[in-house]
């Protein structure tokens, strides 16, 4: 499944984030990605819901990817030993797969 995240992800729109991931991976799928390339302003939040996010998905056995992470975004995640997290390719799942998170992002 894929959470499309855009505008702005800060302390406001970073619980959003992580509870959007979560419930895609409570739909039963084994990877979430979260696409990155819509996204405006990244706040230190982002990276802490990454990070629940990724240590919840691994104790369930479900696999976290971040695609499109922009510049900004890949300097964080190397910062707080993220990097495996960061993907470039194209997409994995099908398209009707898709959650956006509600006043932060928009749904392709």
């Amino acid at each position: 499944m894929v959470v499309v995240a855009a505008a702005e992800i800060d302390a406001l729109t970073a619980p959003a984030l992580l509870s959007d991931i979560m419930a895609a991976a409570a739909a039963g799928y084994l990877e979430v990605i979260v696409d990155c390339a819509a996204v405006t302003f990244l706040g230190a939040a982002a990276v802490g819901a990454l990070s629940e996010a990724r240590r919840r998905l691994a104790d369930i056995g479900v696999g976290l990817v971040v695609r499109s992470p922009t510049p900004r975004l890949v300097w964080m995640l190397d910062m707080f030993g993220l990097t495996e997290l960061s993907e470039d390719t194209s997409l994995s799942c099908p398209l009707g797969d898709v959650v956006g998170i509600p006043s932060s992002t928009t749904v392709i």
